[in-house]
């Protein structure tokens, strides 16, 4: 085999991970969008960077040059390795989890494929990839357009008013179009400016692209989006004011024309025109882009001082920026995860905690207010900051390579050839970076970063010392090809498909559990952590949790033994990783779920792991609740309720703290207390969680004698659950005592219907209602 042919083997790959990535993803799947989509990226990336070894050792050509650019690339990944091996938790560094599946070897992947793209470098490729990756954008954008009338496009389970496309997140999609925005709006003028505007085709395509990719991002309504957007406007108008555009605004000549009748006409509007192309139009000089600059900056002041005005809402995502504030609590929680990511800064300001171990800092630093929106404000695994992310990560020595990498990027981009394309390389890199002061780092547009730096280190190169062409030919043995081939298909086997194949079976479980096949779906957790995958704890983690919980609430369904091996294997999570606070509270709840199978083994582990948690979160509202439960399934119901009164002195603003205090209250007998400590946690907005908990708290409402809100509730789990037999037998007693034998017969005849009430333990109790209301 040829080097050339080897060579067009890699392009085509190249193309093909610009092109698929993105729009790749397998629907069953646990996290389709992300496991699959990265797992698909790796393996490529891992086929094409096999490959060009081969080519690199056999033809000089091809290997990289020396550049400041690859360098500083070279130093960040270095310190991101090191730091992540010198990190809290290694694994999870090197692998992240399986929400966001980006941990340091998906960044190796994103410099190993930069290397590539720089090293096969030509400038006849530069337009190929950029079209390539804005027709990509372009159909990931459409898609979420159509995403506002058809949300099912993708998933049966439909996405908001944002959609994410492709992504399955709005925010994860605007970073990812934002860059391609900057691809068409150059190729737009690069072709106006090489064709002269005779290929309307290409001016068209590349025009409604740029316009598509703005049309994604404010539908996205992502307010850090927008912004980046605006920030890369505004840093491009800025560099035209420096070095107004060449010929890219210029008016072109036209064709030649035969004479006659109107074609003269035409012939002299033509001549005309080839009289004024070579003067300076406004576009091109200095003055405009400078009045533009001030107009963006007057433009964006009058937004921010009407931003409330009605005028704005009508404007998508510009509507969201009308309850900016410093008081505004969509806020409070990244505020608060910032001032958790410089305390862990502080602790360990040299080289971090590791990658993807903000989770460790942000338990050891939990701030109780987190919990008064929802229990997701409380498990932040990310400062959503990605300056902050590489001072926790990292440490000083991953955030200077950082801005060493940002530094030589922007100084090679300006010293480029082709100024034009220099220049909205250094306003892409603007948008994403202030893209990454509100959000983390994800695929898509880390795809794109990665990919501008392979093509600015590689046009720099080739401006330095030229590379010879097509006809430079090397021989490349067909084994050596071969063999490169084979050892990436095993690695892209072990360390992808294996993963992807994981996220399958634990797909099938979850349906297996909706659908009520129990023993299904725990064979389908079995598989799922049969063999080693990167994220084998996470779902390790999902079986044991859905297999108490099932055996919590329907024990008859759920085999002692399965619950038993199942709690094992949250336990090994616990081990693999003991720095997870969350492991460990998660424990608590699972010791308590299934302590009747053996009380005393698993009550007393409930309480070192609470002492453990509770050492790696000391502020964190959940461990006092899961706590507290332990101390009442022991019979130390006073020693409960103080529990849970320390928590709510935490923040009394907290709605789960006089929840759970008022069920601990009813179920020592104090009825008054549990009453009024349910209404209190009502009345801060708490939500139910599954249709048990309006149930359990109606039994209690019942027993207190309130038997019209015991009603109200027994119906508000019905509609959580409908045709729970447990769920309408209980509302039906509820109306018989309270004189409403119409409605007692309709639900308890309905009951009736679909279970003997003979076999029910209470059926003596029954029976005398049965009887009255003539139910047989």
């Amino acid at each position: 085999m040829s080097s050339s042919k080897l060579l067009r083997v890699i392009l085509f790959l190249v193309v093909a991970t610009i092109v698929l990535a993105p729009l790749f993803f397998i629907r069953q799947g646990t996290f389709p969008f992300t496991i699959s989509k990265t797992a698909f990226f790796q393996s490529l990336v891992e086929i094409t960077f096999a490959l060009w070894i081969v080519l690199a050792v056999r033809d000089s050509c091809y290997r990289p040059s020396k550049n400041s650019l690859l360098f500083a690339l070279g130093a960040f990944i270095g310190a991101l390795t090191v730091t992540s091996l010198a990190g809290a938790d290694i694994e999870r560094s090197f692998w992240s989890t399986y929400e966001r599946a980006f941990g340091t070897v998906a960044i190796l992947h994103c410099a190993a494929f930069a290397l590539v793209v720089a090293s096969v470098y030509r400038e006849s490729l530069l337009k190929k990839l950029l079209s390539a990756s804005v027709m990509t954008g372009t159909v990931v954008a459409g898609i979420a357009v159509i995403q506002l009338w058809v949300p099912t496009l993708l998933l049966n389970s439909g996405t908001t008013n944002r959609p994410g496309s492709t992504f399955d997140n709005p925010t994860f999609l605007a970073g990812y179009v934002l860059s391609n925005f900057f691809f068409a709006v150059y190729l737009f003028l690069e072709e106006r400016r090489a064709s002269h505007g005779r290929r309307m085709p290409h001016l068209l395509f590349f025009g409604a692209a740029a316009i598509l990719n703005i049309v994604a991002v404010f539908i996205t309504q992502t307010r850090g989006d927008i912004l980046a957007l605006g920030a890369g406007v505004f840093v491009l108008i800025l560099l035209f004011a420096v070095c107004p555009p060449e010929g890219a605004f210029a008016r072109f000549a036209g064709g030649a024309t035969q004479a006659g009748g109107p074609a003269r006409i035409a012939h002299a509007i033509a001549c005309l025109r080839r009289q004024v192309a070579g003067r300076p139009g406004m576009l091109q000089k200095k003055a405009f882009y400078r009045g533009v600059a001030v107009l963006l900056v007057a433009g964006a002041a009058l937004f921010w001082f009407t931003r409330s005005n009605p005028l704005w809402s009508n404007v998508p995502g510009l509507q969201r920026f009308s309850t900016i504030s410093s008081e505004d609590a969509s806020l409070q929680p990244r505020l608060i995860a910032l001032r958790a990511a410089w305390r862990g800064f502080m602790e360990r300001p040299f080289t971090g905690w590791g990658w993807e171990n903000f989770n460790i800092v942000f338990n050891k630093h939990y701030d109780p207010r987190l919990l008064e929106a929802n229990y997701q404000e409380t498990r932040f695994d990310k400062p959503h900051n990605f300056f902050m992310e590489y001072l926790v990560a990292g440490g000083i020595l991953l955030t200077l390579g950082f801005i060493a990498l940002a530094t030589f990027f922007v100084h090679e981009a300006w010293r480029l050839r082709d100024r034009l394309w220099g220049q909205f390389l250094i306003a892409a890199f603007a948008a994403y970076v202030v893209h990454g002061l509100f959000v983390f780092e994800t695929i898509g547009p880390a795809l794109l970063f990665y990919l501008m730096i392979g093509l600015v280190a590689g046009a720099r190169a080739q401006e330095v010392i030229p590379k010879p062409h097509a006809e430079h030919v090397a021989r490349v043995p067909a084994w050596a090809a071969g063999g490169a081939i084979l050892v990436s298909l095993v690695a892209a086997y072990y360390f992808n498909v294996r993963t992807v194949q994981a996220s399958y079976y634990e797909f099938l479980a979850f349906n297996d559990f909706v659908a009520g096949r129990v023993a299904a779906g725990i064979e389908h957790f079995k598989l799922s952590i049969k063999d080693w995958s990167p994220y084998r704890w996470n779902f390790a983690r999902d079986y044991a949790a859905k297999v108490v919980e099932a055996y919590f609430y329907q024990p008859y369904l759920i085999p002692e033994q399965e619950v038993r091996i199942s709690i094992q294997a949250m336990e090994w999570v616990r081990d693999e990783h003991p720095e997870d606070a969350f492991n460990h509270y998660m424990l608590v709840d699972l010791y308590n779920q299934a302590s009747s199978i053996d009380p005393e083994t698993y009550l007393a582990a409930a309480e070192r792991e609470a002492d453990i948690a509770l050492r790696l979160s000391p502020r964190r509202q959940q461990v006092y609740f899961s706590l507290a439960k332990t101390k009442f399934l022991k019979g130390e119901r006073e020693l409960a309720l103080q529990i849970v009164k320390d928590m709510i002195v935490l923040n009394p603003r907290v709605a789960d703290g006089h929840f759970y205090y008022g069920l601990l209250a009813f179920a020592t007998q104090d009825l008054a207390t549990g009453y009024v400590e349910i209404h209190e946690a009502l009345r801060l907005g708490r939500k139910w969680k599954n249709f048990y908990e309006p149930r359990t708290v109606a039994d209690y409402f019942g027993d207190a004698g309130h038997l019209d809100e015991a009603i109200e509730l027994y119906l508000t789990a019905l509609q959580m659950e409908p045709g729970d037999i447990e769920t309408e037998t209980k509302l039906g007693v509820a109306y018989f005592l309270n004189g409403d034998n119409v409605r007692a017969r309709e639900y308890l005849g309905a009951a009736a219907k679909k279970f003997d009430f003979t076999k029910s333990p209470a059926y003596g109790q029954l029976k005398p209602i049965l009887d009255t209301l003539g139910i047989q």
